[in-house]
């Protein structure tokens, strides 16, 4: 947590310190993907709202010659947002993807991707390639199947001339 031009503090309770942060990071992001299984379709208005403003806030301060700590500071207010989203008795799928996307978006800013998610991107290209050869055999009803199962996680598929093309919403 120092500013990119100031030298870097290195110790033992800094490196502890740093590990257990990068745990609740990564808790928070299992505790909200866990809850996409009671998800209803939707969106919640609170949420989007709430989210708009940190993100605001989050450019605010990495426009401010990158200020690392209050980009930081904003991030664990987001890990805050998603544990409360978590807990709440009626989640929307649309914004826990809208979370966990900007989430994601803004981990990899910090060069932090956890592992789970690489192993979620292998199960949606094993999906895709699933998906186009239900089309390559013309079992239109499975790649639709297929399709729908994606965009209910927040997937957009992109039929190009080169193949399918993912990304997340």
């Amino acid at each position: 947590e120092t500013q990119y031009r100031m030298p870097i503090r290195y110790s033992e309770t800094n490196l502890k310190n740093a590990a257990n942060s990068l745990n609740r990071l990564k808790i928070a992001r299992e505790n909200l993907t866990y809850r996409r299984r009671g998800a209803e379709t939707g969106v919640d208005p609170q949420i989007t709202k709430q989210l708009q403003t940190l993100k605001d806030r989050f450019v605010t301060a990495m426009d401010d010659d990158i200020n690392v700590q209050n980009g930081l500071t904003v991030l664990f207010d987001l890990a805050k947002l998603l544990n409360e989203y978590a807990n709440e008795e009626t989640v929307k799928s649309e914004s826990i993807n809208d979370l966990l996307n900007e989430y994601d978006a803004w981990l990899q800013i910090f060069g932090v991707v956890f592992a789970d998610q690489k192993s979620l991107d292998a199960d949606i290209d094993a999906l895709v390639k699933a998906r186009d050869a239900a089309r390559a055999a013309k079992d239109f009803a499975k790649s639709d199947q297929i399709r729908d199962q994606l965009a209910a996680q927040g997937i957009i598929l992109e039929d190009l001339p080169q193949g399918t093309r993912w990304r997340r919403q």
